[in-house]
């Protein structure tokens, strides 16, 4: 099929190894000379990049589905992701092109090539190890994320990703290294954020993501790199000790995949550690720098989470050294060891749960945010929202706003801050 001159959109759903793939996606159809358009409703060709960790996202993505079928300007529909693999053919309909799980994103072009009027369905047989399925950023972004593995062994009760995603893999080192240099040195990107479905566990037949980072390190160029999600298990003292010792190249900030902070609720998890684990690690780093930004995911509701373990999880975290928590509402899977566990919890006492521990949460990173008044912070600046103020990420990763006509997108600059307004950073050049 041709499709020169057509105008084409894409919908990205879940996390930011999703945001690679449709990144990857969005190159590809313009190297076919079709036109990249941010409104669904002006395509002609709409890629919904889905995802299923989660019964909303599950929902998110049918919804998507349903209207891109309903959209009269769009003509073909191409349906990827964690959610297409868990319906695989369940997934029908006229507008259908190509319907794809999570594995063949980067052969797209081609397939789109070979399309004549039938839908192309291709999924992979996760029961099999898959190849690493190699995908490169190339959207002109200040913030390249990249993707260096992917998949996942973990097995958690709560979790369907090793289904959809298939078993660990990771991207050859040396070319995650050659990548990295090109991405910084001849693409000009100043922020690098590596991705993966579970990064920590980063190993190139023996070559460990430890190894990866001390070569990272000491790579030439002016530019910052930035750890997507890790699991506390993965997060070593010598990963810390290399973050905090070298602050112009790594951005002070971990978001670590805490789940929960209590044990018997972290054991039925099936989690590999203990909350005084992630506890004595959290200590550790802010003895290497005290304004360390440490965010986590968080899962409420999970089936046997009774209210005297939900009121002893807010007393520990109110005391923990998080600056902000990602909240989770417990969400039953499909084919997961969840399944088994009597509920304890119903919605209703899920939505309380959640309510309290985000005002917990505004608390924590209120409390976070108040340390940086009349410090100064290193910030990656972007497109701008507003119009008085260019923005950007500081290397503690919140945004920093500054009121200045001055053009400075895709510039790391020095920023004084001056004030926390409703949790907005204001600062000055």
């Amino acid at each position: 099929m041709q499709i020169q001159s057509k105008k084409f959109s894409v919908i990205t759903l879940g996390c930011k190894t999703n945001i690679v793939e449709s990144n990857d996606i969005i190159a590809q159809l313009k190297s076919l000379s079709a036109v990249y358009v941010d409104d669904i409703t002006e395509a002609e060709i709409l890629v919904i990049n889905t995802c299923c960790v989660t019964k909303k996202a599950e929902v998110k993505s049918n919804y998507f589905i349903n209207k891109a079928n309903k959209l009269k300007n769009v003509k073909h529909v191409i349906v990827i992701g964690c959610y297409s693999q868990l319906k695989q053919r369940l997934l029908k309909h006229d507008k259908f092109m190509i319907v794809l799980g999570t594995q063949y994103k980067s052969m797209l072009k081609s397939l789109i090539n070979k399309y004549v009027n039938k839908t192309i369905y291709l999924f992979d047989n996760y029961e099999q190890t898959p190849l690493f399925e190699i995908v490169t950023n190339k959207i002109n972004k200040t913030r390249a994320f990249y993707k260096i593995q992917d998949g996942c062994d973990n097995q958690c009760a709560y979790c369907i990703i090793p289904q959809v995603r298939g078993k660990s893999r990771s991207l050859d080192h040396n070319e995650v290294l050659m990548d990295i240099h090109n991405l910084a040195n001849k693409q000009g990107f100043k922020e690098i954020v590596l991705t993966g479905i579970n990064l920590g566990a980063y190993n190139d037949n023996g070559f460990s993501l430890f190894d990866l980072l001390e070569q990272i390190n000491y790579m030439p160029g002016t530019f910052r790199i930035r750890l997507s999600s890790l699991e506390p298990n993965y997060l070593t003292k010598e990963i810390v000790d290399l973050i905090t010792n070298n602050h112009s190249r790594w951005c002070q900030h971990l978001h670590i995949s805490l789940q929960n902070c209590n044990n018997d609720i972290l054991k039925s998890m099936y989690r590999k550690y203990t909350y005084e684990d992630f506890a004595k690690l959290c200590t550790y780093i802010k003895q290497k720098n005290n304004l360390f930004s440490i965010t986590v995911d968080y899962i409420i509701g999970f089936p046997n989470e009774t209210n005297e373990l939900f009121t002893h999880e807010l007393e520990t975290l109110e005391n923990s050294n998080i600056s902000y928590i990602n909240i989770f509402p417990f969400s039953l899977r499909p084919n997961t060891p969840a399944e088994k566990i009597e509920n304890l919890v119903d919605e209703k006492t899920k939505t309380n749960r959640y309510k309290q521990l985000q005002k917990l949460n505004e608390k924590l990173l209120d409390k976070y945010l108040l340390q940086f008044i009349g410090q100064s912070v290193n910030v990656l600046f972007e497109m701008s929202k507003l119009k008085e103020y260019q923005q950007g990420h500081s290397e503690y990763f919140f945004n920093v706003y500054v009121k200045t006509k001055e053009h400075l997108t895709n510039t790391i600059r020095r920023i004084n801050v001056q004030t926390i307004e409703e949790n907005k950073v204001i600062g000055v050049l």
